[in-house]
C-alpha cells in the first residue's frame, strides 16, 4: 500500500526486492490486484508501478531473497550500488538487522512497520551520513517502550487471531 501511494504521487524510482509469490490469500492485505495472483510480488509491483508512472523501468522488480549475498554483478548488487536509500517494509527482524550492517551500499536505511495491534506505524530512518544506524534506532525504540510513557503499550499483542492457512502470516488480526 505504501509503495502504491508513492507511485501514485509520482515519487521516486524503485527497485523492489521480494522472493515471494502473490497468492490468493495475500489479496486481503496486499495492494496488488487479483489478476496478478501467481506472479512474484516484486514483478507484480513492477507491472503496476510502471503502469501508474506511465514509464518503463521506473520500477524494477527483482525476485531475490534480501538475505542472500548477491554476486557483484547481480541485479540486486547493481540496485544496491545505485540507490540513495534502502527501505525495508518486510516486517522481518533478520532482514532489518542484515540491512543495518550490509556493506553493499553506503545508502541510508529506512524501516517501516506496524506494531502488533496495528495502532502505530513506525518509521525508523537513518540520517544521510549513517551516523545513527538502523539497529541503533531500533534499540532506542525498545528503550523508549521499556520506559513506559506514550509508547508503553506499543508492543501489546492483539486479543485474538484467526488462523487461515499454514504459511506466511498464518494468523491474521483485525486491523
Amino acid at each position: 500500500q505504501v509503495l502504491l501511494n508513492l507511485f501514485r504521487a509520482g515519487f521516486g524510482s524503485w527497485t523492489i526486492v521480494d522472493k515471494d509469490r502473490f497468492f490468493p490469500h495475500n489479496q486481503a492485505r496486499h495492494g496488488l490486484p487479483g489478476f496478478l495472483v501467481g506472479l512474484p510480488k516484486a514483478k507484480g509491483m513492477e507491472v503496476i508501478g510502471n503502469m501508474l508512472f506511465g514509464e518503463a523501468d521506473r520500477v524494477v522488480g527483482v525476485v531475490a531473497d534480501a538475505l542472500a549475498t548477491p554476486s557483484a554483478t547481480s541485479k540486486l548488487a547493481v540496485a544496491y550500488g545505485a540507490t540513495k536509500a534502502v527501505v525495508d517494509m518486510s516486517a522481518s527482524f533478520p532482514v532489518a538487522r542484515a540491512l543495518a550492517v550490509d556493506p553493499l551500499t553506503a545508502a541510508r536505511r529506512i524501516s517501516l512497520f506496524l506494531n502488533p495491534t496495528a495502532t502505530h506505524l513506525v518509521l525508523l530512518a537513518e540520517d544521510e551520513g549513517r551516523s545513527h544506524r538502523l539497529d541503533d534506532l531500533e534499540m532506542q525504540l525498545y528503550r523508549s517502550i521499556a520506559r513506559g510513557g506514550p509508547l508503553g503499550g506499543h508492543l501489546r499483542l492483539p486479543r485474538s487471531g484467526e488462523q487461515f492457512a499454514r504459511g506466511c502470516r498464518d494468523v491474521s488480526f483485525v486491523i
